[in-house]
């Protein structure tokens, strides 16, 4: 063993030593916490500001650090020349065990001194923060999640002659999960996390590291100790057998007598229609005012494929009594968990709501929002894609656990993490993971949000969410929690912020049906306003207005497979109902408090059917500002192609006005049209183009007119010439040229248009 190994070590006792110390003198440390990072290994310090040290002088004075534990400063650093990994995981298990007993995590993370950078979080901007992983240079992060070791597998090499077990183990899984056939081949990061546990990732991959409850029964606490860090977790079973119906069981009773978030009234009002689940047969049924029985709702995909639906032909049959074996399997298997639990009613939309008649389809769908939140339970059968595929019964793809045996006795298991259901996020997808066929269906979002209690039947594992918390077979946190639905304990800001979270979620996913769009979103919309009080808008809200009007086209990578307009009308333009993609609002809520708005709401008009926060038939907004006539759009033919096919999406298109231009976000293609203004004068403006059948319409030619309408500004330096400006790209509405229809989106950053002080008053359609 070489002496700056038994030196490190040493020092390791003592900082462990130290926050043992702390355990039982819980008392808040005298001086800020400081993060330092210099060239050799971990310190402590007496000091606040720790001294700069040589070597010699550490290796002589380490028994001298023994001061007091309230005046103790542990300083976080950079291993720029690692002696091998068990030095760096023996550091940070004692930094972790002792701060996961002390919990005194916040005072570690916190930075002390601005002059030090925290290290960067992922290999990727290690890389690009010049942290030099290839050639075998090491660190220990620390953020308020826990500790983070980055290493190269050269460390592994020569941590071998340590003895550390768990380095051992880690080579172990690098061979069995292939990791080593990574793009950035030999680099990893160990993660020890207070909700994750240990965690190793790759570029492509992340492992969890954990003892399987199963194996470890007869384990002594001798031979767990060196290990006790490491979390039990139980292995995931199939979703049809014993194991993970009493785990649904186990989440319900807890939220049950534990939650009060989740106490619904004793008996809440049924829908206008249940399923009872008898023995043998099925019946529709109609509940009287006095029922009293609990309900279980249905999240599911319809698919392509024919099945039995609630119509006028099938009415009867469905009262008087239909065989279990004749209803979709999804609906069977429901049924199947409903008589484990002892539930006799379920609800399902395709059974319980009158497919060939408008009026009950629009009456019904339009109170999706009590019908899930008064449910005891939503079942959603995630891994089925149509109604006529089970959700118990499918391919096992289930994580596969490894198992390894320890020198002292114990069984160690990795396997890699779950990453579907809410353990999936589109944003970092590095496993190419296909999602559950439920997370693209845009009705299953509002299921979902609304429902007070939800179990998914996940491609890996079951899943729990509930209005207070999140569960699943693997015990690891979600990565992609769902915005929890609006309470009013939140500021209205907060509210509009989180709609605005829910639409660009809904707009990634999928709809059988176009003319669904609102429709799908009226349960959250009702309990928005019902909270608020505000007015709904066809997607927006009359609060705020000027902020929603800035959604613009999200970019997902990969290819555009559809129109981006429907083919008939579903919503007014300046609404993001009208198109079809997904849709952010990047000009944000809070993060742009310092914009002011230049224009405002003066009145609107919409066409409503039954439900009025449904579909529309039209809409318009009457808004009073500042108007620049005069612009011309180009389309770009300096080394950017003009407009081609749906498949590559809108073409870069250029507004210009005096000496200046600018791009902007064009909402979908553009074409030009001919008119004939109030006057008599032959004009041609920019319309909105659907290039799936419209034949009466020029592709874009370049100087047509459009309008700029301001809606709010910046200006963070009070340089009048250095203003943030955001526009809506405007152009004469075909169907009544007096009026105006949205075009698009332009923000100017750093310069300013003269937009003079009139004030004009125009109708959005």
């Amino acid at each position: 063993m070489s002496p700056t190994y038994t030196m490190s070590a040493h020092l390791c006792k003592q900082i462990y030593k130290s926050f043992q110390t702390r355990q039982t003198s819980p008392e808040p440390l005298a001086s800020p916490t400081t993060t330092t990072y210099t060239s050799t290994y971990l310190r402590r310090s007496p000091s606040p500001v720790p001294e700069k040290r040589s070597m010699d002088s550490d290796r002589s004075d380490s028994s001298a650090h023994s001061t007091s534990p309230s005046s103790t400063t542990v300083s976080l650093m950079t291993i720029r020349k690692p002696r091998n990994l068990a030095l760096l995981y023996k550091i940070s298990v004692n930094l972790f065990e002792s701060n996961n007993m002390s919990g005194s995590i916040k005072s570690l993370s916190k930075l002390g001194d601005d002059s030090h950078q925290m290290p960067p979080t992922n290999l990727d901007s290690a890389q690009e923060n010049g942290h030099d992983i290839q050639n075998g240079k090491s660190s220990i992060w620390v953020s308020e999640k826990g500790y983070d070791i980055s290493f190269n597998s050269r460390l592994i090499e020569v941590s071998k002659p340590s003895g550390c077990g768990f380095c051992a183990f880690l080579n172990w899984i690098i061979i069995r999960f292939k990791a080593r056939e990574e793009r950035y081949q030999g680099n990893y990061t160990v993660e020890l996390t207070w909700q994750s546990g240990i965690v190793l990732t790759t570029f492509s991959q992340r492992i969890d590291i954990y003892r399987p409850a199963s194996k470890n029964k007869s384990v002594s606490a001798e031979s767990i100790s060196s290990y006790s860090h490491i979390s039990i977790r139980p292995d995931i079973s199939l979703p049809n057998t014993k194991e993970s119906l009493n785990c649904l069981k186990a989440w319900l009773k807890t939220c049950d007598e534990h939650h009060s978030n989740c106490m619904q009234s004793p008996i809440p009002p049924p829908p206008k229609r249940l399923l009872h689940v008898g023995s043998t047969l099925v019946h529709l049924c109609e509940p009287a005012n006095n029922f009293q029985h609990r309900y279980v709702a249905l999240s599911y995909c319809w698919g392509q494929d024919d099945f039995l639906t609630l119509c006028e032909s099938t009415n009867k049959l469905l009262h008087d009594g239909v065989e279990v074996g004749k209803l979709p399997r999804t609906v069977q298997d429901a049924m199947h968990i409903m008589r484990e639990l002892g539930l006799e009613y379920l609800w399902v939309d395709a059974l319980c709501i009158m497919q060939d008649s408008k009026t009950d389809w629009e009456e019904q769908s339009g109170k999706m929002c009590s019908i899930y939140e008064r449910a005891y339970l939503t079942i959603a059968a995630s891994t089925a894609r149509s109604a006529n595929i089970s959700f118990l019964k499918h391919d096992d793809l289930r994580p596969k656990p490894r198992y390894y045996a320890t020198k002292t006795g114990l069984t160690l298991a990795a396997r890699v993490q779950c990453a579907n259901g809410h353990h999936y996020s589109p944003e970092y997808n590095r496993h190419q993971v296909v999602p559950d066929p439920i997370s693209m269906r845009g009705w299953a979002l509002q299921e979902s949000l609304l429902s007070t209690r939800i179990i998914f039947y996940s491609t890996e594992e079951l899943q729990w969410r509930c209005k207070t918390k999140h569960s699943c077979e693997c015990q690891m946190p979600p990565s992609n929690k769902q915005p929890a639905l609006i309470h009013d304990a939140l500021e209205p800001i907060k509210i509009l912020h989180g709609w605005c979270k829910i639409v660009q979620m809904y707009t990634q996913r999928t709809l059988s049906y176009q003319e669904d769009k609102l429709p799908a979103m009226s349960g959250i919309a009702q309990s928005i306003h019902r909270l608020t009080g505000w007015t709904y808008l066809a997607g927006l809200w009359s609060h705020e207005i000027i902020r929603q009007l800035l959604w613009v086209r999200y970019h997902l990578v990969g290819p555009i497979s559809h129109p981006l307009l429907p083919l008939t009308y579903r919503a007014p333009t300046f609404s993001w109902a009208a198109v079809d993609y997904p849709v952010s609002m990047p000009y944000g809520l809070e993060e742009y408090d310092d914009f002011i708005d230049d224009a405002r709401l003066i009145d609107w008009k919409m066409g409503l059917g039954t439900d009025s926060f449904g579909r529309v038939e039209y809409g318009s907004l009457i808004m009073e500002g500042k108007l620049i006539h005069s612009c011309e759009v180009h389309v770009s033919t300096s080394g950017n192609r003009s407009p081609g096919p749906l498949e590559v999406g809108p073409p870069k298109y250029f507004i210009s006005y005096g000496d200046k231009e600018w791009y902007f976000d064009a909402d979908v293609f553009l074409g030009t049209f001919d008119f004939t203004d109030s006057k008599g004068s032959a004009r041609r403006s920019v319309r909105r183009l659907c290039r799936n059948g419209i034949k009466d319409v020029l592709d874009l030619e370049s100087g047509s007119m459009v309008f700029l309408f301001l809606l709010e500004h910046s200006n963070i330096f009070n340089l009048d010439d250095k203003l943030n400006q955001h526009f809506l790209v405007l152009g004469v509405s075909p169907s009544d040229t007096e009026k105006y229809e949205r075009l698009g989106i332009l923000a100017i950053y750093d310069q300013a248009i003269d937009v003079g002080n009139t004030l004009e008053q125009i109708t959005i359609l």
